[in-house]
């Protein structure tokens, strides 16, 4: 007797009407290989961003250090703009949203 669509299935997957459980692993099995190839680039890319992360905070920072000298105005733009999101992050988190 097949499952109808509203059984579920260990991997998180809803059973069409007339397809047996049997269908459905075998829909899983040839999905698994794409969920690997996925979950492969993911950790690859994490792994390149966490090589480049403190090379682009180094690169940050002496921005930071330089902007001051060099355009005096945009700097005290920009502290005003990190001081506005600051504040307006700290609003809703304290609001609870």
């Amino acid at each position: 007797m097949p499952f109808n669509a509203t059984m579920w299935v260990g991997t998180g997957h809803l059973i069409p009407e007339g397809r047996s459980l049997g269908d459905a692993l075998a829909v899983w099995v040839r999905r698994d290989p794409e969920r690997q190839q996925n979950r492969m680039a993911l950790s690859q890319r994490e792994a390149y961003e966490g090589r480049l992360k403190d090379e682009y905070r180094r690169y940050l920072l002496g921005c930071e250090v330089r902007l001051p000298e060099q355009d005096p105005a945009h700097y005290r733009a920009f502290l005003a703009y990190r001081e506005e999101r600051r504040e307006s992050l700290g609003r809703f988190a304290r609001s609870g949203a």
